[in-house]
């Protein structure tokens, strides 16, 4: 008799860990697991949004900076030579060639220091 009862409650254990099985996850963790999704979705397009806000807010300061320094260059070349250089796009390109000279040597020196 005691037999029978063993077998009688392991098998409605059984059915039941079966249903619970079949059934899939229950409901609370299925959303929780859905808002967590949601959140990391969220935080990779705020990270994504930074990084680009970042990133165009350094190629401005770049391009302020290359501006400044080419005036700079320009008024310090001026009192070298003791004249007043009047042609600025002449002027600013020479100094946007002397800039992308010195971009390119650094960019090699880099490159063969890591050989």
């Amino acid at each position: 008799m005691l037999l029978y009862l063993i077998l009688i409650v392991g098998g409605v254990g059984l059915l039941v860990l079966l249903l619970k099985l079949a059934s899939g996850p229950s409901p609370g963790k299925a959303l929780k697991r859905r808002i967590e999704m949601v959140k990391e979705r969220h935080a990779e397009g705020v990270t994504a949004a930074a990084q680009a806000q970042i990133e165009a807010e350094r190629q401005s300061a770049l391009v302020s900076l290359r501006g400044e320094v080419g005036s700079l260059a320009i008024d310090l070349a001026s009192g070298v030579v003791g004249e007043v250089l009047t042609d600025d796009k002449k002027a600013q390109a020479i100094v946007d060639r002397f800039l992308a000279d010195l971009e390119s040597s650094e960019k090699a020196q880099k490159a063969g220091s890591s050989n």
